[in-house]
Parts: C-alpha cells; structure tokens; sequence
C-alpha cells in the first residue's frame, strides 16, 4: 500500500490515542460497506459455526475466537480500499475472498499470531503488504517500536466491550421476560442446564459490532506508523504543490474571480441597519439581525421518549426479582474483577516486554565483548605468561604482535578486577578513558602508556624503542595486583 494515490482522510503524524479515534471515525464514514460485507460474508460463517456446535456452546465460543482473524479480514480489505479513494462493496470483496482467505498470511495469524495483543495492528503487514517470514518478522519489529500502547488499550476495550454487549443482551431479555418464567441468567450461563446456543450467539452479536472497531483502530494505528517512518504527508503535500503548479491558467482565474469579487463587495452600497449594540434603543433591531441568520432563527422540534412514571397505588409483586437482580449484578462485578486482574497482570508481561534484569553475580569478565576493535579478548586465547611471550615476538621483530598481547592481557586483567565494563563498540581512547575513572592513578598511567604505544604500533606503524618496550613490560605487573 503506498500514499501514491490521494486519500480521503488528512494524512499527518498523530498520537496513539488520536490515531485510534480517526479509525473510529473512519468506521462511522464507512459503516455502510462495512456493515454490508460482515453481514453478507462473515455473519453467515459466524452462524454455521454456532449451529454447527450448538450442543457444545463452550467449543462454539472457542471456535468463534479462533476464527476472528479470518473474519477480521472482511473489514480491513473494506477500509483499506475506501481510504484511498476506491469505493468497497460486496462483490468486490466476495471476488477478494479466496485471495484474503488463503494468500494473506491467515495460518499464521490463526496460529503464533493468534496471541498477539497488537493482531489488528500488524495485521496489514500480512494482508496488505505480503511480507512473510523474516521481512515479516523485521517489519513488525519496526512498526511495533510506537504505537505499541496503543493498540494493547484498543484490545484491552474492545474485549471489555465484547462483553458487555452479550452481558447487556441476556440482561435486557431477563428484563423483559414475564416474572412466571422463572428465568435466571446466571443459571443460563454459567449453570448446568445451560441452554444451547445462547451464549455463542451472544458472542457472535459481539464479535459482530466489536471486530469492524477493533479492525478500524489497528488499521488507523498501522497507517499512523506509515505515516511517521515513510513521511505519507509530506509526499501528498508536494504532490498537491506540484498539481497547482502545473495549472498557471488556473491560478490566474482563482486571482481574477477574486478580484472581481472584491471590486463587486466595494461598489456595492452597505447595507443600512439601525443595529448599535452600544445603545439600549436598538436592543430590537440588533436582535433582529441576529434572529435573521438560519444558525439562530430557526425551530426544531425533538422528540425523547421519557421513563413513564409508576403507579403509586399499584400492588408490590414479590420482590424475589430484585434479589436476583443484586445477585446478578454481585456476579457480574465479580467476572469483570477477576478479569481486570487478568488484563492488568498481562499489561504488566507487555510492559516489562523486552527489559533485561542484570541479576548474575558472575565477574563483569565473564559480560565483556569477546572481540574489540577486531582483538580477541577471550582469556583462553592469551597465552600463561604474556610478558614472557610478548618479548618473545619482540625478539622475532614482530613489534605489533607483542604489543597486541600486553594490550590484550591488560584490558582482560582490568575487566577482572572490575575496573572495564565496555561495550563492544568501544574505541581505545573510551578503555582508557573508562580506566581512569575506575583506578589510581599509577594503573591508569601504566594503561595510558600502554595503549599509547599500541595506537601508534597499530595505526601508525612506528615500533617504540626497546628501552620503551621493556618499561612496558616491567608496568604491567601493575595489572596483576590490586591497588
């Protein structure tokens, strides 16, 4: 998907908040496809699912949360093809179905992205992009850097959402069913005797206006990301500058109708009003004027339906129905508890997502980078005793290497007294600089002459003297003990 065509919403950075409510409000502009492709293509899945399972509503309801990738599909191809100008509809999707039901990455989003708390998010990584594999894995790295919050509290309010529709459904009808019914919800859902396919297609009605949302949301969370990484605004803006560029003729009648417009609004006689707010006597005239502008002067009628007003001579019936009706609600306070606690633990797993814990009490060695700037700093490949072979190499006129093995041996001692914790991008002078914040200064000058002779060894092909050389060797005994 590009920002190469013009889209219908204006394209611009956002917050994670802001971007959730353009998805909602895109779902309100376009609730007319969405609702006719869900209704004509993913309800009657949804129903031969539960009829299917009708005896086993429990794996009805299962199934149902399984299959919502699959169903979330519908929306995202209505509202990726109505923000860029193209106008969705039923057949069109019902000819993409095949294509969004088995080339779109759907095994995983049914599998390992199942779980995802960021599904609809990343969901156009998959569908509209048609990354898979690593490409996927790298872009939905990237696109979940920001924005990640965002789409955990859209799915953390859907859910809730979700339930409360079907709660709020079997509520209403208990309401309204007559007294000598007996009817008890609580029994209908979580008791033995538990009717059929009533809570999957409560379920299903949820799923029905929650899935377009929580689609709509990830899509606006997705494109908000585009939009930041890919710079979608400013590609338009340019486009839009370079469409009025290349129209000179039009700018010219723009300027020309302006002109006559203002020439016109000068000749023109003002028109007379006795209207002077400042003065008291034309109170009447001014609210004349005022009454005169449709905004203000115009009449409406509304009509509210009111809650009608009970009887205050009518019979008390039984008040058993308000007991259960406490209960039902103690019940009800209960699930949403215990599912708070559940949210809030997996808020805290997404949170802590990615932090590292240092607890190891293993030496800072043991955490060195094992090579640094192309130097192996392994302990096994220095040899026993490093003085003894780097005047060895300095004997055979290999003055690099010898200096190698002092400079090597020096920063693998120090790392074990604790004295160099470095990454492994560090350079010389950030060791050296690293040593003498750590120790005294008879170390750190040792160190500094060290690394001084191995810099222009190594990068300027100049061998120090051997007096030089052997003062090397005889400092670093400094790094064998503690100071």
């Amino acid at each position: 998907m590009s920002a190469a065509t013009g889209a219908r919403v204006a394209l611009r950075i956002r917050s994670g908040l802001e971007a959730l409510d353009l998805g909602f409000a895109m779902a309100r502009a376009w609730w007319r496809p969405l609702a006719a492709t869900w209704f004509a293509l993913a309800l009657p899945m949804g129903c031969a699912v539960v009829w299917l399972l009708g005896d086993e509503p429990g794996w009805a309801v299962l199934a149902l949360w399984f299959l919502r990738p699959a169903f979330a599909r519908i929306p995202l191809d209505v509202l990726s093809r109505e923000l860029f100008g193209e106008r969705a509809s039923v057949a069109a999707t019902a000819r993409a179905l095949p294509r969004l039901l088995l080339a779109t990455g759907l095994l995983h989003a049914l599998t390992l992205g199942r779980f995802a708390t960021a599904r609809t998010f990343l969901q156009p990584v998959l569908q509209l992009e048609g990354l898979r594999g690593t490409a996927r894995r790298e872009r939905s790295r990237i696109l979940a850097r920001g924005d990640s919050g965002g789409a955990l509290a859209l799915t953390t309010v859907v859910a809730h959402l979700n339930g409360m529709i079907g709660l709020g459904l079997l509520s209403l009808a208990w309401l309204f069913a007559p007294p000598e019914t007996g009817w008890d919800p609580m029994e209908m859902v979580f008791g033995d005797e538990a009717i059929p396919r009533v809570v999957p297609a409560l379920y299903l009605v949820g799923i029905s206006v929650c899935e377009p949302l929580l689609v709509a949301g990830g899509f606006a969370l997705y494109v908000n990301r585009r939009i930041f990484l890919e710079g979608w605004e400013i590609e338009l803006a340019f486009r839009r500058l370079a469409a009025r560029a290349a129209k000179p003729a039009a700018r010219v009648g723009i300027a020309a109708a302006l002109a006559l417009a203002l020439l016109n609004a000068s000749a023109s006689p003002a028109r007379a009003s006795d209207c002077v707010p400042s003065e008291a006597a034309s109170a009447g005239d001014c609210i004349a004027d005022v009454l005169r502008d449709p905004d203000f002067g115009s009449e409406r009628t509304e009509l509210r339906w009111m809650p009608k007003e009970s009887e205050p001579d009518a019979p008390q019936d039984d008040p058993s129905w308000l007991a259960s009706l406490v209960d039902f609600f103690v019940q009800f306070a209960r699930v949403l508890l215990y599912g708070g606690l559940v949210v809030a633990v997996v808020a805290i797993l997404f949170a802590l997502r990615g932090k590292r814990f240092d607890l190891s009490r293993a030496p800072r060695a043991e955490r060195m980078p094992v090579t640094l700037m192309g130097l192996d700093l392994r302990p096994e490949s220095l040899p026993e005793d490093v003085v003894a072979a780097a005047r060895a190499a300095w004997e055979r006129g290999d003055a690099t290497l010898a200096l190698s093995l002092l400079y090597r041996g020096a920063l693998v001692r120090l790392a074990k007294r604790g004295a160099l914790e470095i990454p492994e991008s560090a350079t010389e002078n950030e060791c050296l600089r690293a040593v003498r914040r750590m120790e005294t200064d008879g170390i750190a000058g040792a160190f500094g002459a060290l690394t001084g002779a191995w810099v222009r060894a190594r990068y300027g092909h100049s061998a120090p003297a051997a007096a030089e050389f052997g003062a090397l060797c005889e400092d670093f005994r400094a790094f064998e003990v503690r100071a």
